[in-house]
């Protein structure tokens, strides 16, 4: 699982700092609940950049 730095650093490619400071708490909980559930996120890359790189465990394109 990456850390909340690695995907604060991969959201502001996309993203400007504030946005991505707002969306990190909301990362951190499914994050956490994840981790709870054990549950495991798909990611497709038409998600948008906070949940693609932010929550999804398993990312592809097809």
């Amino acid at each position: 699982m990456k850390t909340l730095e690695e995907i604060a650093e991969a959201l502001k490619n996309t993203y400007m700092e504030h946005e991505v400071e707002a969306k990190l708490p909301l990362i951190e909980e499914i994050q956490k609940l994840k981790k709870e559930k054990n549950a495991v996120l798909l990611g497709h890359n038409y998600m948008t950049p906070d949940v693609f790189h932010g929550v999804s465990d398993i990312t592809g394109d097809s």
